[in-house]
């Protein structure tokens, strides 16, 4: 935004001695470049969101998880429209499991990232938990993310677990 503003005011500088149709085109070519610009933006957003999502679709690795995620879902905070996630796992693993972190993947009623959590990406969320779970112990933890527009979330996974016995189990992501 700064740059476009600094060059408006240089343009407008150098503008300011030129004739009334001169001023007009470089305006125009203004104008042009900054719809190109969006345009670029959008594209560039949109591919980086396809991305996101395809990642979180992509199941690589998460059989070898010591989690299952059993269930997740989207509760209404009380007194609020902000929704929040609860998510139910497993431990399918033989060892007790003293920490967990999670990721998770939303999305909005028109299919587009909702915010989840993240400040700096949408669609996107995570949380942790470090309660310890014992093996084949079920158990579930709610995370207040406050979405104003969460509708479904694509994914949830467990990405990061640390075993009592001091191991850590890390999701690969290639």
């Amino acid at each position: 935004m700064k740059k476009i503003i600094l060059f408006l005011s240089i343009l407008f500088l150098f503008s300011c001695n030129k004739k009334e149709n001169d001023y007009s085109e470089r305006n125009k070519y203004l104008l042009d470049s900054l719809k190109v610009s969006q345009l670029a933006k959008e594209r560039v957003d949109s591919m980086l969101n396809s991305s996101t999502k395809a990642s979180y679709l992509d199941t690589t690795g998460q059989s070898k998880s010591p989690i299952l995620i059993t269930k997740s879902s989207l509760i209404k905070e009380e007194y609020s429209n902000s929704k929040n996630i609860k998510l139910f796992y497993k431990n399918i693993s033989k060892k007790k499991i003293e920490s967990i972190r999670f990721e998770w993947y939303g999305e909005n009623a028109f299919h587009e990232p909702a915010d989840m959590g993240n400040l700096s990406i949408l669609g996107e969320g995570g949380g942790f938990t470090d309660e310890p779970i014992s093996p084949n112990k079920s158990s579930y933890g709610t995370w207040s993310i406050h979405s104003k527009d969460a509708k479904k979330i694509i994914s949830a996974r467990a990405y990061e677990v640390a075993f009592s016995d001091g191991t850590i189990w890390k999701l690969r992501k290639d």
